[in-house]
């Protein structure tokens, strides 16, 4: 990224500029001109250090390969700043996947229509706001709007159910989607029987509730939903794919 060395392990990680800065901020960094394979050193740092300082360094290692990312991929640059800030939110957010809490979250749903398939994207967040768990799926299949977004619904009633969640807010921008739902009226059409499964999760489910989102509430779904995904198949994240990472940290920042 500094131009100043060939990118290896060593340099990127530990003394390139850029990384000394990130070290700093964390407070302080380590001296590594006698340390011969990168990789045999931090397995020999997983043993010895405390679990606060290792979190420090994740943080460090995480955020630097972010932004070189970015810089190669993207041709965007990231500062200081915005990298700490997203690696101490992917920490936390990592922690609350791994202790599996119950309740108390929200899943977004956002559908993303074609001429001969559609796909769901779908956010479950916990109460604060943090990111759990994403998910994406293709259908082959046509559908319309409307049907796509009450498929939507119906597909995160399901997952959160599979997932054992409970005191769950199901967010979707579709208002037409939203108030069938809530009012319990009759909608006779292609995407009645999709409506009539969902009514029946709720029934059963008092814990779980649906509401209406703006669109711009719900971009981290759509931009889910627009990643690449071979038809037929769904895709599984525990970590925030890159592409809404930044929109994460905005979202929990205007909280």
């Amino acid at each position: 990224m500094c131009n100043v060395d060939v990118e290896h392990i060593c340099h990127l990680f530990f003394d390139c500029p850029f990384a000394n800065s990130c070290w700093s901020c964390m407070g302080g960094g380590y001296n590594m001109a006698e340390v011969e394979y990168v990789s045999t050193w931090l397995l020999e740092k997983l043993e010895v250090e405390t679990e606060d300082n290792l979190i420090k360094m994740v943080k460090v290692l995480w955020g630097i390969w972010f932004v070189r990312n970015r810089k190669i991929w993207e041709d965007k640059t990231v500062t200081l700043q915005i990298a700490t800030e997203i690696s101490s939110r992917m920490i936390t957010e990592w922690k609350a996947a791994q202790s599996k809490q119950q309740g108390g979250g929200q899943v977004l749903s956002s559908s993303e229509p074609g001429s001969s398939h559609f796909k769901i994207g779908m956010v479950l967040r916990d109460d604060t706001g943090a990111f759990v768990a994403g998910m994406l799926k293709n259908f082959d299949e046509n559908a319309s709007i409307l049907e796509a977004e009450a498929t939507g619904v119906q597909e995160v009633l399901q997952w959160v159910c599979g997932l054992g969640v409970s005191q769950v807010v199901v967010e979707s921008d579709s208002l037409i989607v939203v108030n069938v739902l809530r009012k319990n009226s009759q909608y006779v059409s292609e995407v009645g029987s999709i409506f009539e499964c969902c009514r029946a999760v709720f029934h059963q489910r008092c814990d779980l509730k649906v509401q209406h989102v703006r669109r711009q509430a719900n971009r981290v779904a759509h931009s889910i939903a627009k990643l690449p995904c071979m038809s037929g198949t769904m895709n599984w994240f525990s970590t925030p794919p890159p592409c809404v990472l930044e929109m994460i940290v905005s979202d929990f920042s205007s909280v």
